[in-house]
């Protein structure tokens, strides 16, 4: 039965890296243009609101974003490819609603949102455990090219009754955040190809905090660094 066993064992390898050979052969160079979503958000609290006795931090959620580039893939074996991409990708955080509150006044904010552009470019190496079918992992480099802070406020009064009177809402943007302009993180990935067509889905661990300090707002973001996870949707041309 043990033998057995070993047998079957060594058959399902063997077959399995057969069967890479029709699908992927060594020196095989491709090109896959992508588009796709990316989701969003800082690793810990950065902002913080009066609830008329003390401060808490604002709840986030993860940012819906996009990305889109392309990989250049080259196959050493039949399982084993080193891919090399460059892409635009929007990351960043979004903030729930809230209301800083005194004891007469207060000021609610909504469409609260970072966004952070960035050009990223990774070096993956992808292993296929089935025909089509790759884990992968690598290092990525993040070059930035916009921080931008969008918010709506709308300020109130609440009189004796408890009844709140707001004022017309006022959009703000800030432009320069004085995020770091250079970033690196380690994508984690797998991807499914059928037919050329390639999903992808990826984890991308970041290494580095987002903002540089130089300066009071930029400083009071923390330490915070960008968790992104991406799904791309893409096709593989041969070269």
């Amino acid at each position: 039965m043990k033998r057995f066993a070993i047998f079957t064992f060594i058959s399902v390898i063997a077959l399995s890296a057969n069967a890479q050979e029709p699908f992927n052969r060594a020196g095989k160079l491709s090109v896959i243009p992508q588009v796709g979503v990316s989701l969003a958000k800082f690793s810990e609290h950065t902002l913080y609101y009066s609830n008329g006795s003390q401060s808490e931090p604002i709840d986030d959620r993860f940012k819906a974003g996009f990305l889109a580039g392309a990989e250049l893939m080259y196959n050493t074996s039949n399982q084993l490819a080193f891919t090399l991409g460059c892409f635009y990708v929007q990351a960043g955080n979004h903030y729930l609603d809230h209301e800083d509150v005194s004891v007469k006044s207060g000021s609610g904010i909504t469409s609260n949102n970072v966004t952070i552009g960035q050009i990223s470019v990774p070096l993956m190496a992808n292993y296929y455990v089935l025909p089509g079918v790759a884990v992968k992992g690598g290092v990525e480099l993040n070059f930035n090219t916009s921080a931008t802070w969008k918010y709506s406020y709308s300020n109130f009064t609440v009189d004796d009754a408890g009844v709140r009177t707001y004022q017309p809402p006022v959009d703000v943007k800030q432009n320069d955040l004085h995020a770091n302009d250079f970033t690196v993180s380690i994508p984690l990935g797998l991807s499914i190809e059928y037919e050329n067509v390639v999903i992808d889905a990826r984890y991308h661990v970041p290494l580095t905090k987002s903002f540089k300090h130089d300066d009071p707002i930029s400083s009071s973001w923390g330490d915070a660094k960008n968790m992104l996870v991406t799904v791309t949707a893409g096709y593989r041309f041969e070269l």
